[in-house]
């Protein structure tokens, strides 16, 4: 396991960053889309602009890290030229290319510039990039040379992880802006205008909507999760008993931190329906499960890269 990390390590944190700024994007976006028709634009923009930028730097530390896998960042200009043959050519690719639509959306929707359709339009471009990239991610290791790893559980368990990542980080970041106050958020984004006090209850409304939402999503993708972990760890060819041995123990860890997740979870949704409940308590919650979830998740990705046995490979 440790000898995984320290070869693997640039693609165990590239691959999980990534997911989590796609992820992050898909939720935020449909954040965005589901609250318009029943919230003004102020109100929406108030709940969503501090929790964009929380994005961006996920995504381009996830970038710098991976370069360090390719030995010289020169090489990853060199991947652009195989788009039509090669899936790792491809994630490079989208990589880049959602991190910097991911910037240019993140300036515009700062400084109000282009119209709000035109950056609907491109934060809905952006978002289907994201997906594209994910998509890169899995089929990378889907083929033939790597049993373990070329199947539907790849594809299916690197999307579940993408929702729920970005479900828990946006949980963290929406239950955590009520603390920056409302003064700081002015000052950080000059776009903001002074609110009303219909306004105010607006915002409140539909960040409570929202993290209910969040939650009830995430408790419904973290069973999703352990049965693909469980389609996963079954050997497509002859067991190999090492292998085998290793994945049992990292599944079982890996399957508690998950059920423990869910019920910290389950708290942060129960506090979080009644009246006064506490901001910092619901952060508190919202941060635990968040912590867990991607210790899990780390731990899977490790358990993923241990599966590179090529086979037929001399």
């Amino acid at each position: 396991m440790t000898e995984v990390f320290v070869h693997e390590w640039p693609l165990i944190l590239f691959t999980l960053l990534g997911q989590l700024a796609v992820g992050s994007f898909i939720v935020l976006g449909l954040v965005n889309v589901l609250a318009t028709p029943r919230y003004s634009a102020k109100v929406v923009d108030r709940v969503a602009d501090p929790a964009l930028y929380a994005i961006g730097p996920a995504m381009v530390v996830g970038l710098i890290i991976s370069m360090l896998h390719l030995g010289n960042p020169l090489n990853a200009i060199n991947a652009f030229r195989h788009l039509d043959t090669s899936w790792l050519s491809r994630e490079v690719f989208f990589g880049a290319l959602f991190a910097g639509l991911g910037f240019v959306f993140a300036v515009l929707q700062w400084r109000r510039w282009g119209s709000r359709k035109l950056r609907q339009l491109l934060a809905v471009v952006t978002a289907l990039v994201g997906v594209l990239l994910v998509i890169s991610m899995a089929f990378v290791y889907m083929r033939p040379t790597l049993p373990y790893l070329n199947r539907w559980t790849t594809l299916v368990g690197f999307g579940v992880t993408t929702i729920l990542l970005g479900c828990l980080a946006m949980g963290v970041a929406l239950t955590g802006s009520p603390k920056v106050g409302t003064g700081l958020q002015e000052r950080l984004f000059p776009s903001f205008a002074p609110l009303k006090d219909h306004e105010e209850l607006g915002v409140e409304k539909l960040l409570t909507n929202t993290l209910r939402w969040i939650g009830v999503t995430t408790m419904a993708l973290l069973p999703l999760q352990l049965l693909v972990m469980m389609f996963a760890i079954l050997p497509p060819t002859a067991p190999d008993a090492q292998m085998h041995e290793f994945s049992m123990v990292g599944l079982v860890t890996r399957g508690i931190l998950l059920i423990v997740g869910a019920g910290v979870l389950g708290l942060f949704l129960f506090i979080g329906g009644r009246e006064q409940a506490s901001t910092g308590i619901l952060l508190g919650l919202v941060s635990s499960a968040f912590i867990i979830t991607i210790v899990a998740e780390f731990l899977g990705r490790i358990m993923f890269y241990a599966a590179l046995v090529p086979t037929g490979v001399g």
